[in-house]
Protein backbone atom coordinates (compact mmCIF):
# COMPACT_ATOMS: atom_id res chain seq x y z
CA UNK A 1 0.00 0.00 0.00
CA UNK A 2 0.62 3.39 -0.66
CA UNK A 3 1.03 5.34 2.95
CA UNK A 4 -0.69 8.64 3.84
CA UNK A 5 2.13 11.33 5.01
CA UNK A 6 1.65 14.10 7.34
CA UNK A 7 2.72 16.60 4.43
CA UNK A 8 0.24 18.64 3.11
CA UNK A 9 -0.04 19.04 -0.94
CA UNK A 10 -1.52 22.50 -1.71
CA UNK A 11 -5.94 22.49 -2.17
CA UNK A 12 -6.41 20.81 0.74
CA UNK A 13 -4.66 17.66 -0.18
CA UNK A 14 -2.19 15.22 1.10
CA UNK A 15 0.55 13.19 0.06
CA UNK A 16 0.59 9.57 -0.09
CA UNK A 17 3.62 7.97 -1.25
CA UNK A 18 5.05 4.87 -1.95
CA UNK A 19 3.14 3.19 -4.96
CA UNK A 20 0.50 0.88 -3.78
CA UNK A 21 -0.71 -2.36 -5.95
CA UNK A 22 -2.24 -2.04 -8.80
CA UNK A 23 0.02 1.40 -10.18
CA UNK A 24 2.83 1.48 -12.49
CA UNK A 25 6.26 1.17 -11.13
CA UNK A 26 7.46 4.55 -10.99
CA UNK A 27 4.50 5.12 -8.92
CA UNK A 28 7.06 4.25 -5.83
CA UNK A 29 9.22 7.53 -6.37
CA UNK A 30 6.38 10.07 -7.67
CA UNK A 31 5.14 12.51 -5.83
CA UNK A 32 1.12 11.71 -5.15
CA UNK A 33 -1.26 14.04 -3.59
CA UNK A 34 -4.71 12.88 -2.74
CA UNK A 35 -8.13 14.10 -0.90
CA UNK A 36 -7.74 12.64 2.78
CA UNK A 37 -11.02 12.44 3.00
CA UNK A 38 -10.11 9.28 0.12
CA UNK A 39 -10.45 5.70 0.75
CA UNK A 40 -9.30 3.79 -1.64
CA UNK A 41 -8.25 -0.40 -1.37
CA UNK A 42 -4.32 0.79 -2.02
CA UNK A 43 -4.28 3.67 0.76
CA UNK A 44 -2.49 2.73 3.92
CA UNK A 45 -0.92 4.17 6.71
CA UNK A 46 1.72 3.67 8.90
CA UNK A 47 2.01 4.30 13.13
CA UNK A 48 4.88 6.31 13.92
CA UNK A 49 6.08 8.30 17.57
CA UNK A 50 7.68 11.16 17.14
CA UNK A 51 10.68 11.63 19.66
CA UNK A 52 9.63 15.89 19.48
CA UNK A 53 6.59 17.58 16.82
CA UNK A 54 7.92 17.81 13.74
CA UNK A 55 8.41 21.79 12.38
CA UNK A 56 5.78 23.23 11.32
CA UNK A 57 7.81 24.72 8.54
CA UNK A 58 7.95 20.90 7.23
CA UNK A 59 4.67 20.13 7.18
CA UNK A 60 3.72 21.80 4.05
CA UNK A 61 5.35 21.45 0.08
CA UNK A 62 3.90 23.03 -2.38
CA UNK A 63 4.05 21.12 -5.90
CA UNK A 64 6.48 22.63 -8.43
CA UNK A 65 4.62 24.87 -10.93
CA UNK A 66 6.17 26.86 -13.90
CA UNK A 67 3.82 29.16 -15.93
CA UNK A 68 5.13 28.27 -19.37
CA UNK A 69 3.19 31.20 -20.90
CA UNK A 70 5.90 33.55 -19.18
CA UNK A 71 8.50 31.56 -19.56
CA UNK A 72 11.26 32.12 -22.65
CA UNK A 73 13.61 29.62 -24.33
CA UNK A 74 17.05 30.90 -24.94
CA UNK A 75 18.67 32.66 -27.65
CA UNK A 76 19.52 30.37 -30.82
CA UNK A 77 23.27 30.76 -30.01
CA UNK A 78 22.58 29.47 -26.53
CA UNK A 79 20.30 26.52 -28.15
CA UNK A 80 23.14 25.47 -30.96
CA UNK A 81 25.49 25.44 -27.96
CA UNK A 82 23.31 23.08 -26.13
CA UNK A 83 22.56 21.06 -29.29
CA UNK A 84 26.73 20.63 -29.33
CA UNK A 85 26.63 18.58 -26.38
CA UNK A 86 24.27 16.02 -27.57
CA UNK A 87 26.74 15.28 -30.41
CA UNK A 88 28.46 12.18 -30.93
CA UNK A 89 31.09 10.38 -32.80
CA UNK A 90 29.04 8.35 -35.70
CA UNK A 91 31.12 4.98 -36.32
CA UNK A 92 30.07 1.36 -37.19
CA UNK A 93 27.13 0.18 -35.45
CA UNK A 94 28.15 -3.51 -36.36
CA UNK A 95 25.02 -4.52 -35.89
CA UNK A 96 24.05 -8.38 -35.57
CA UNK A 97 21.13 -9.97 -34.98
CA UNK A 98 20.86 -12.13 -31.48
CA UNK A 99 17.54 -13.90 -31.77
CA UNK A 100 14.60 -14.05 -33.80
CA UNK A 101 11.29 -15.73 -33.15
CA UNK A 102 8.20 -15.82 -34.77
CA UNK A 103 4.55 -14.15 -33.83
CA UNK A 104 1.32 -14.53 -35.64
CA UNK A 105 1.39 -10.61 -36.58
CA UNK A 106 5.19 -9.92 -36.85
CA UNK A 107 8.40 -11.61 -36.90
CA UNK A 108 11.16 -10.54 -33.61
CA UNK A 109 14.20 -9.75 -34.07
CA UNK A 110 16.30 -8.95 -31.08
CA UNK A 111 19.29 -7.19 -32.72
CA UNK A 112 22.14 -5.43 -31.11
CA UNK A 113 24.78 -2.53 -32.16
CA UNK A 114 27.40 -0.50 -31.16
CA UNK A 115 26.54 2.52 -28.78
CA UNK A 116 28.29 5.76 -28.78
CA UNK A 117 29.78 5.64 -25.63
CA UNK A 118 32.24 3.29 -22.95
CA UNK A 119 32.24 0.62 -25.31
CA UNK A 120 28.67 -0.61 -24.99
CA UNK A 121 25.90 -2.29 -27.21
CA UNK A 122 22.49 -1.26 -27.40
CA UNK A 123 19.87 -3.84 -27.70
CA UNK A 124 17.11 -3.40 -29.65
CA UNK A 125 13.61 -5.51 -30.65
CA UNK A 126 12.77 -4.79 -33.94
CA UNK A 127 9.36 -6.01 -34.92
CA UNK A 128 8.41 -6.75 -38.43
CA UNK A 129 5.31 -7.61 -39.81
CA UNK A 130 4.41 -10.15 -41.84
CA UNK A 131 1.11 -8.49 -43.81
CA UNK A 132 3.79 -6.41 -45.58
CA UNK A 133 6.68 -6.62 -47.86
CA UNK A 134 10.28 -4.37 -47.53
CA UNK A 135 11.61 -1.58 -46.98
CA UNK A 136 9.07 -0.81 -44.67
CA UNK A 137 8.18 2.71 -42.84
CA UNK A 138 9.58 2.43 -39.33
CA UNK A 139 8.97 4.17 -36.19
CA UNK A 140 11.19 3.97 -33.20
CA UNK A 141 9.29 3.49 -29.58
CA UNK A 142 10.03 5.05 -26.88
CA UNK A 143 8.75 3.60 -22.98
CA UNK A 144 7.47 5.36 -20.36
CA UNK A 145 9.40 5.41 -16.72
CA UNK A 146 7.98 1.85 -15.70
CA UNK A 147 10.54 0.78 -17.85
CA UNK A 148 13.29 2.26 -15.37
CA UNK A 149 12.28 -0.31 -12.71
CA UNK A 150 11.49 -3.19 -14.49
CA UNK A 151 15.00 -5.87 -15.04
CA UNK A 152 13.94 -7.40 -17.96
CA UNK A 153 12.24 -6.13 -21.59
CA UNK A 154 8.32 -6.75 -21.19
CA UNK A 155 6.86 -7.98 -23.96
CA UNK A 156 3.35 -8.23 -22.27
CA UNK A 157 2.96 -4.82 -22.38
CA UNK A 158 3.07 -5.14 -26.27
CA UNK A 159 -0.79 -3.55 -25.97
CA UNK A 160 0.56 -0.47 -26.13
CA UNK A 161 2.48 -0.58 -29.85
CA UNK A 162 1.28 -3.83 -31.18
CA UNK A 163 -0.91 -1.72 -33.49
CA UNK A 164 1.98 -0.16 -35.70
CA UNK A 165 3.34 -3.47 -37.01
CA UNK A 166 0.16 -5.15 -37.23
CA UNK A 167 -0.65 -1.57 -39.60
CA UNK A 168 2.26 -2.84 -41.91
CA UNK A 169 4.97 -0.77 -40.11
CA UNK A 170 8.32 -2.25 -38.24
CA UNK A 171 8.71 -0.89 -35.34
CA UNK A 172 11.82 -0.67 -33.33
CA UNK A 173 12.28 -0.67 -29.43
CA UNK A 174 15.40 0.35 -28.01
CA UNK A 175 16.70 -0.47 -24.52
CA UNK A 176 17.64 2.90 -23.76
CA UNK A 177 20.36 3.32 -21.20
CA UNK A 178 19.10 2.91 -17.92
CA UNK A 179 15.73 0.39 -18.43
CA UNK A 180 15.49 -3.30 -18.51
CA UNK A 181 18.47 -5.10 -18.82
CA UNK A 182 20.42 -1.95 -19.06
CA UNK A 183 19.26 -0.41 -15.67
CA UNK A 184 21.95 1.87 -14.10
CA UNK A 185 20.11 2.82 -10.60
CA UNK A 186 18.76 6.12 -12.17
CA UNK A 187 15.90 7.24 -9.62
CA UNK A 188 13.35 8.58 -12.12
CA UNK A 189 12.29 10.32 -14.65
CA UNK A 190 12.61 13.79 -13.83
CA UNK A 191 15.78 15.87 -14.25
CA UNK A 192 16.83 17.27 -10.67
CA UNK A 193 18.27 20.81 -10.84
CA UNK A 194 21.69 20.32 -9.63
CA UNK A 195 24.46 21.87 -11.30
CA UNK A 196 26.16 18.23 -11.72
CA UNK A 197 27.10 16.97 -15.19
CA UNK A 198 25.39 13.67 -15.19
CA UNK A 199 22.16 14.64 -15.91
CA UNK A 200 23.68 15.40 -19.53
CA UNK A 201 25.82 12.84 -19.70
CA UNK A 202 22.94 10.49 -18.72
CA UNK A 203 20.27 12.01 -20.88
CA UNK A 204 22.40 12.39 -23.70
CA UNK A 205 23.37 8.53 -23.81
CA UNK A 206 19.62 7.72 -24.08
CA UNK A 207 19.44 10.58 -26.62
CA UNK A 208 22.25 9.05 -28.30
CA UNK A 209 20.79 5.54 -28.43
CA UNK A 210 17.49 6.98 -29.73
CA UNK A 211 19.45 8.39 -32.57
CA UNK A 212 22.21 5.57 -33.31
CA UNK A 213 18.76 3.64 -33.68
CA UNK A 214 17.75 5.28 -36.23
CA UNK A 215 20.82 5.67 -38.09
CA UNK A 216 20.63 1.84 -37.80
CA UNK A 217 16.76 2.01 -39.34
CA UNK A 218 17.81 4.43 -42.15
CA UNK A 219 19.84 1.72 -43.79
CA UNK A 220 17.12 -0.41 -44.39
CA UNK A 221 13.58 2.04 -43.92
CA UNK A 222 11.74 3.11 -46.97
CA UNK A 223 13.68 6.72 -47.36
CA UNK A 224 12.28 9.45 -45.15
CA UNK A 225 9.49 6.76 -43.47
CA UNK A 226 10.73 7.35 -39.91
CA UNK A 227 8.71 7.96 -37.69
CA UNK A 228 8.67 8.25 -33.39
CA UNK A 229 6.47 7.23 -31.00
CA UNK A 230 7.08 8.30 -27.08
CA UNK A 231 4.31 7.27 -24.63
CA UNK A 232 4.56 9.19 -21.37
CA UNK A 233 8.56 9.83 -20.35
CA UNK A 234 9.08 9.65 -24.19
CA UNK A 235 6.80 12.24 -24.89
CA UNK A 236 8.60 14.36 -22.40
CA UNK A 237 12.02 13.65 -24.04
CA UNK A 238 10.22 13.91 -26.98
CA UNK A 239 11.37 17.38 -27.70
CA UNK A 240 15.41 17.40 -26.83
CA UNK A 241 15.78 13.83 -28.81
CA UNK A 242 13.75 15.31 -32.09
CA UNK A 243 15.33 18.38 -31.95
CA UNK A 244 18.76 17.23 -32.02
CA UNK A 245 17.95 14.93 -35.23
CA UNK A 246 16.04 16.04 -37.66
CA UNK A 247 15.91 12.71 -39.54
CA UNK A 248 12.54 11.85 -38.08
CA UNK A 249 9.51 13.57 -39.88
CA UNK A 250 6.50 12.56 -38.20
CA UNK A 251 6.14 12.03 -33.99
CA UNK A 252 3.26 10.33 -31.74
CA UNK A 253 3.68 11.51 -28.46
CA UNK A 254 1.15 9.96 -25.99
CA UNK A 255 0.03 11.54 -22.52
CA UNK A 256 2.56 13.61 -22.33
CA UNK A 257 3.39 17.30 -21.40
CA UNK A 258 6.13 19.92 -20.13
CA UNK A 259 7.63 19.35 -16.66
CA UNK A 260 7.13 21.51 -14.05
CA UNK A 261 9.74 20.39 -12.40
CA UNK A 262 12.99 22.81 -12.86
CA UNK A 263 16.18 21.72 -14.32
CA UNK A 264 19.63 22.68 -16.36
CA UNK A 265 18.90 24.68 -19.31
CA UNK A 266 20.90 22.40 -21.21
CA UNK A 267 18.18 19.59 -20.27
CA UNK A 268 15.10 21.55 -19.68
CA UNK A 269 12.49 20.61 -22.57
CA UNK A 270 11.78 24.69 -23.27
CA UNK A 271 14.81 25.21 -24.77
CA UNK A 272 13.96 22.42 -27.32
CA UNK A 273 9.84 22.26 -27.38
CA UNK A 274 10.18 25.84 -29.74
CA UNK A 275 13.11 24.61 -32.33
CA UNK A 276 9.68 23.10 -34.65
CA UNK A 277 8.63 26.86 -34.89
CA UNK A 278 11.03 29.38 -35.46
CA UNK A 279 14.30 29.83 -37.55
CA UNK A 280 16.07 26.80 -36.00
CA UNK A 281 13.60 24.14 -37.48
CA UNK A 282 14.92 21.76 -40.31
CA UNK A 283 13.75 22.54 -43.58
CA UNK A 284 10.93 20.01 -43.16
CA UNK A 285 10.15 20.09 -39.40
CA UNK A 286 9.12 17.17 -37.87
CA UNK A 287 5.27 16.46 -37.85
CA UNK A 288 4.02 16.41 -33.70
CA UNK A 289 0.61 14.67 -32.36
CA UNK A 290 -0.06 14.62 -29.06
CA UNK A 291 -2.72 12.50 -27.47
CA UNK A 292 -2.96 13.25 -23.96
CA UNK A 293 -5.58 15.46 -22.27
CA UNK A 294 -2.98 16.18 -20.02
CA UNK A 295 -3.46 13.55 -17.29
CA UNK A 296 -0.36 13.43 -16.58
CA UNK A 297 0.76 14.58 -12.26
CA UNK A 298 2.97 17.06 -12.72
CA UNK A 299 2.88 18.50 -16.24
CA UNK A 300 1.68 20.54 -18.48
CA UNK A 301 0.12 20.21 -21.76
CA UNK A 302 1.05 23.85 -22.89
CA UNK A 303 3.44 21.93 -25.54
CA UNK A 304 4.16 24.80 -27.40
CA UNK A 305 3.60 28.50 -27.92
CA UNK A 306 0.84 28.56 -30.50
CA UNK A 307 -0.83 26.13 -28.37
CA UNK A 308 -1.25 28.61 -25.31
CA UNK A 309 -2.24 30.71 -28.08
CA UNK A 310 -5.39 28.14 -29.06
CA UNK A 311 -3.60 28.28 -32.20
CA UNK A 312 -2.19 24.86 -33.47
CA UNK A 313 0.04 25.00 -36.57
CA UNK A 314 -0.04 22.42 -39.20
CA UNK A 315 2.16 20.16 -38.16
CA UNK A 316 0.86 20.03 -34.48
CA UNK A 317 -2.70 18.50 -33.86
CA UNK A 318 -3.87 18.04 -29.86
CA UNK A 319 -6.45 15.89 -29.14
CA UNK A 320 -8.14 14.86 -25.48
CA UNK A 321 -7.48 11.79 -23.76
CA UNK A 322 -9.52 9.35 -24.84
CA UNK A 323 -10.09 5.64 -25.37
CA UNK A 324 -7.17 3.40 -26.47
CA UNK A 325 -9.55 2.61 -29.98
CA UNK A 326 -9.63 6.49 -30.33
CA UNK A 327 -5.42 6.43 -29.92
CA UNK A 328 -4.95 3.52 -32.26
CA UNK A 329 -7.32 4.80 -34.77
CA UNK A 330 -5.68 8.31 -35.14
CA UNK A 331 -2.35 6.94 -34.77
CA UNK A 332 -2.73 5.12 -37.72
CA UNK A 333 -4.56 7.82 -39.25
CA UNK A 334 -1.65 10.63 -38.51
CA UNK A 335 0.79 7.65 -40.29
CA UNK A 336 -1.14 7.50 -43.26
CA UNK A 337 -1.20 11.08 -43.73
CA UNK A 338 2.33 12.13 -43.75
CA UNK A 339 4.27 8.77 -43.64
CA UNK A 340 1.87 7.18 -46.44
CA UNK A 341 -0.40 4.13 -46.43
CA UNK A 342 1.50 0.65 -46.19
CA UNK A 343 1.60 -1.39 -49.37
CA UNK A 344 0.53 -4.79 -48.16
Amino acid sequence: MKEWCLNEGGGGRRYILGGGFGEPEYMFVDKDAQSPWDRKPNFGFRCVKMPSPPPAAAAKLEPAFRDYGKEKPVSDEVFRAYKGLYAYDKGELNARVEETLSAPDWTREKVSFNAAYGGERVIAYLYLPKNASPPYQTIVYFPGSSAIFQDKFNEAQSFMWDFVPKSGRALMYPVYKSTYERRDGLPGDTPEPTASGAITRSLGRRTSDGRSTILNREKTSTAGKLGYFGFSWGSAIAPILLAVDDRVRVAILGVGGLEFQKTLPEVDQINFVTAYEDARAPAERPLRFLLSGGVVAGSSLQASRDEREGQAPGHLRVRPHGSSKDLIRESLDWLDKYLGPVKR
